[in-house]
């Protein structure tokens, strides 16, 4: 007898922001430094992605994967614009030249037959 709990399905939106050459631009720095400022970029994804009662589902590197519910999924797209606005401002603040890539999808379930 299994106890896994089986998958839900359910319309979403589902985005991926990925800073582009981040790593190139930022390999003459410090690790230290590096480490700080994604950990502080964790927290304005965070922040940007909380406020619209989304979900950040992970963080690889200077990527996040994000997850909104269909019915916020209009709230969602503004969030991840600003997100987009903000991360180019305090990237540039902290002169690390790099651009936000915002990829959205939307998730539709599909029923399929037992014929």
């Amino acid at each position: 007898m299994s106890s896994r709990t089986p998958p839900i399905t359910t319309p979403a939106l589902v985005a991926l922001v990925d800073q582009a050459n981040f790593l190139r631009n930022t390999q003459h720095r410090p690790p230290a430094d590096v480490f700080d400022d994604l950990n502080a970029y964790y927290h304005l994804v965070e922040d940007a992605v909380t406020a619209a009662v989304g979900l950040t589902i992970k963080f690889l590197g200077d990527a996040a994967l994000i997850f909104f519910p269909e019915d916020l999924a209009d709230a969602g797209v503004i969030a991840l614009l600003q997100l987009k606005t903000g991360a180019v401002a305090w990237f540039r603040q902290r002169t690390i030249a790099t651009i936000p890539h915002v990829m959205l999808t939307s998730v539709r379930p599909q029923r399929h037959s037992n014929a």
